[in-house]
């Protein structure tokens, strides 16, 4: 932004074929204008698209700031000069629409569709540009009644997965951390991965353009994505995506490991005590009392003593011999002083 003559302007310069492609307007984040590039005729727009589509389409804006004057068209003549001044040479190429389209779609590796069931609506996914922020796409209303139509007709055809997101709401809640009256919805997300076949095992699938007026209205136009070049990105990318893969599932598998194995060492410590506490309460109940007087001389292996109140003692001490598997239990007086 700058300041002319007491005027304040802002100039913006961009491809406006991407502009097109990947964002539906300055303030929404979501959308695209596919069609309208693609469809208009007669217009302004029309008439440089098809003069630049050997060179590509560079716009440049200037927005003026005033109220109550109006700039002359002089310094609106010399502002728009002006702003080659803040464009260096060294950045400035040409490229035909034809590229554009294939290097564009050479960053797609799958067609994304996000489903809220609570409030019946689809959101279709073409690009997202992670600079910008901006989701290249459209919103369906009544997603439930066109779910088939839309899945089959307006998601990225080729060779290119369909994979579909689900969010429907489970509860909702008063928010205990705000002041104001707040809720904190809690929602189930669930998600599949889809792959467009046909019966005569044709994988040629295009992407119809429609305009926001209705999702069954469109011109008679599709949009292919270039075969040649999604399969070769595929080819290319397989091997090492897999790799990929493999390396993350192992980095995952041994975190899963190092954060269960306090957790493992504690389970299998207290189920060693619940088995010797188990062996012990068979040993005092399933082995017949004597008095230790009674038992023949030898040596015998004492596996726990316990205090109790009988006629023979006042301890319950069982043992095993060498001959027998069970533990016979004998009982011996306290002494006393």
């Amino acid at each position: 932004m700058e300041t002319v003559d007491g005027l304040t302007d802002r100039c913006k310069i961009y491809n406006k074929m991407v502009q097109m492609l990947e964002s539906k307007s300055v303030r929404e984040t979501v959308g695209q204008h596919w069609k309208d590039w693609v469809c208009q005729k007669d217009t302004r727009l029309a008439n440089a698209r098809d003069l630049a589509k050997d060179r590509g389409l560079t716009r440049a804006e200037v927005t003026f700031y005033c109220k109550d004057r109006v700039p002359s068209d002089n310094l609106m003549e010399d502002t728009l000069l002006r702003i080659t001044e803040y464009v260096p040479p060294a950045i400035v190429y040409s490229t035909p629409f034809g590229e554009t389209w294939r290097a564009y779609c050479d960053s797609m590796l799958h067609s994304l569709v996000v489903i809220d069931r609570t409030r019946d609506v689809g959101l279709i996914v073409y690009t997202y540009n992670e600079m910008t922020k901006n989701i290249s796409g459209q919103f369906v209303e009544s997603w439930a009644d066109k779910e088939k139509w839309c899945l089959g007709n307006l998601t990225l055809g080729s060779t290119l997965p369909l994979d579909v997101i689900e969010v429907c709401d489970r509860s909702k809640a008063m928010s205990t951390k705000s002041k104001t009256k707040t809720y904190d919805v809690h929602v189930d997300i669930s998600g599949v991965r889809y792959f467009k076949n046909r019966k005569d095992g044709n994988a040629d699938f295009t992407t119809r353009l429609v305009s926001k007026g209705g999702v069954y209205s469109w011109d008679i136009l599709d949009v292919k994505i270039p075969e040649s070049s999604c399969r070769k990105k595929h080819k290319a990318t397989d091997s090492k995506r897999k790799q990929q893969w493999k390396e993350v599932a192992r980095e995952a598998a041994s975190d899963i490991q190092e954060s269960r194995k306090p957790f493992e060492d504690a389970i299998t410590e207290k189920w060693n005590k619940l088995s010797l506490l188990n062996n012990y309460s068979n040993a005092f109940s399933n082995n017949k009392i004597i008095h230790l007087k009674d038992l023949p001389l030898g040596s015998y292996n004492v596996m726990a003593m316990r205090e109790t109140q009988t006629q023979f003692g006042d301890f319950a001490i069982p043992i095993s011999t060498s001959k027998h598997t069970y533990a016979e239990t004998c009982r011996t007086p306290r002494r006393r002083r």
